[in-house]
């Protein structure tokens, strides 16, 4: 992603395209993440589980969310939970919250 990170010093004084920026590399570490978990089941290898924020991983998939679903769509979050840490996979969690978004969209 080196050649994404270059364009970000030149995107600094645009937000809106700033933005967008922070959705092509967050789009592109979810491939990553994706590929990773397709070798991994085609090895049968473990899963690698780790603490997850689930606020944090809630607030990166939104940004993909926002750029995909209908715009007539408001999308409303009330992430106010004590303890929002959980044992697993953020790639995979996050994923899914996609995948329910995508889904309720439609």
């Amino acid at each position: 992603m080196g050649a994404a990170e270059m364009l970000q010093i030149h995107l600094a004084k645009d937000e809106k395209c700033a933005k967008y920026y922070t959705i092509i590399k967050q789009s592109a570490a979810r491939a990553a993440a994706l590929t990773e978990q397709l070798l991994a089941f085609s090895r049968k290898s473990p899963k690698h589980s780790s603490t997850v924020d689930l606020h944090q991983v809630i607030l990166e998939t939104l940004v993909l969310v926002e750029s995909t679903i209908d715009k007539r769509i408001r999308i409303e979050t009330e992430l106010d939970a004590q303890e929002s840490t959980v044992l697993g996979d953020s790639s995979i969690l996050q994923s899914m919250f996609l995948n329910m978004c995508i889904n309720g969209a439609h």
